[in-house]
């Protein structure tokens, strides 16, 4: 089974959202494709955060969907 990475900010983590583990796009995008996943996004999440998740995890996912957040983040 395909297995999906996805980081990011609020957004990506799905805030304001009744349910977020469901409801965001990075389920609705695994939900689509069959796959298993990891939301691994924070609320006020930086992008030299979402780098080094990306990295450390680069041998563990199949593919990876990055939200970038504001550059003075």
């Amino acid at each position: 089974m395909t297995k999906l990475y996805f980081n990011g900010c609020s957004f990506t983590y799905g805030a304001g959202l009744n349910d977020p583990v469901n409801e965001s796009w990075p389920s609705l995008v695994a939900n689509h494709y069959q796959a298993k996943f990891k939301n691994h996004a924070v609320l006020g999440g930086s992008n030299d955060r979402t780098v080094k998740g990306v990295v450390t995890n680069i041998k563990n996912y199949d593919r990876f969907y990055v939200c970038w957040t504001y550059y003075s983040r």
